[in-house]
């Protein structure tokens, strides 16, 4: 039996992309787009419970026919057809019940594939049908690491939605850019359902132990500012001294010398206050915090959690109760008195 890893990476580069490639996006509808003939009329959906995600999602057919709920309509995805769901789209599967497990044949009937765009990720899932014994069987939840999927995403479903001149030509490279952007992305499993919370980013949580890692108006030299980018376009992966030292082009020690003299920081000061930033907005998204922490380039969830309080004064758990607190707070009007003629 495939790992998750194997079977998600054979299904898109085997069947999803020579389908995309031959059929275009002539297959891929939106919700609203789905009519009676792509309906199943001897599963009604009236009364199930349909979960809501604040995040786009794509569904495709991989084998045989499998049914689901989408908003009010029971879909049938066959091979090679494609749903793109809006943030927010009520669906579910029509079994009764479901079984999470480690691994799952693709080519066994009525499964399909399921992909979740978070910030730096996408959520991949294949489930299976099994119409006799009433069981959907889904593989664990597995995250693909990059940073281009939620801006593809989103352009795939202004495409589709809006039918611009030529369309379809720019959805299907943006659909294969897509695919192509998930066979070469590094990837983790997830050992456990994601859990939903849909909060916005809140910028007025204290940030006093924080030290700002935006570039100065000063001209850094050659090799700070080639370590700086590496360490801005690597951070999530793990890196160490003698990584960022081989990208600048310089020995580990003269680099540190350097680095600390031009910025007032140390190399791992500034990779951790990258990491720590963007792992301040993955904290208003739906990930755990074992899941940012990795998604940072940070393995150890305990380290992760030392390491964001020593920087921001609080831990994670805590700086995400404050951060939704403070976004769900009313906002002052605007006192502005008006000008006196």
């Amino acid at each position: 039996m495939q790992s998750i890893r194997e079977a998600i990476h054979n299904v898109i580069a085997d069947r999803i992309l020579p389908w995309i490639e031959r059929d275009g996006i002539g297959k891929l509808i939106l919700p609203e787009q789905i009519t009676p003939d792509d309906c199943d009329k001897t599963e009604p959906c009236k009364g199930r419970r349909k979960g809501r995600f604040r995040r786009e999602e794509l569904a495709i057919g991989l084998t045989g026919k499998a049914t689901y709920c989408i908003g009010n309509k029971t879909f049938i995805f066959t091979p090679g057809r494609m749903v793109l769901l809006p943030a927010g789209t009520p669906h579910a599967p029509v079994q009764a019940t479901s079984h999470l497990i480690d691994d799952l044949d693709p080519d066994l009937p009525s499964s399909t594939l399921w992909m979740r765009t978070y910030p730096l990720a996408v959520w991949t899932q294949i489930l299976r049908v099994v119409p006799r014994k009433d069981v959907l069987e889904a593989t664990r939840p597995h995250l693909l690491r990059g940073r281009h999927f939620n801006r593809l995403m989103t352009s795939l479903l202004e495409e589709v939605r809006s039918r611009p001149p030529n369309y379809a030509g720019v959805g299907q490279g943006i659909l294969i850019e897509f695919m192509h952007r998930c066979l070469r992305a590094s990837s983790f499993s997830v050992r456990s359902p994601i859990v939903s919370m849909h909060h916005r980013l809140d910028r007025e949580f204290p940030q006093s132990r924080r030290k700002s890692v935006k570039s100065k108006s000063k001209n850094f030299p050659g090799r700070v500012q080639a370590a700086k980018e590496f360490i801005n376009s690597n951070y999530h992966m793990s890196i160490n001294l003698e990584n960022i030292a081989e990208a600048a082009d310089s020995s580990t020690g003269h680099l540190c010398r350097e680095f600390k003299t031009a910025t007032g920081m140390t190399l791992m000061q500034y990779l951790a206050e990258v990491r720590m930033e963007t792992a301040r907005q993955l904290l208003l998204t739906e990930l755990k915090v074992s899941e940012i922490a990795l998604l940072v380039g940070i393995d150890d969830h305990c380290y992760f959690s030392r390491l964001f309080r020593r920087i921001n004064g609080v831990n994670p758990a805590r700086y995400r109760r404050a951060a939704v607190k403070a976004a769900r707070a009313p906002r002052p009007r605007n006192s502005t008195r008006r000008r006196k003629s």
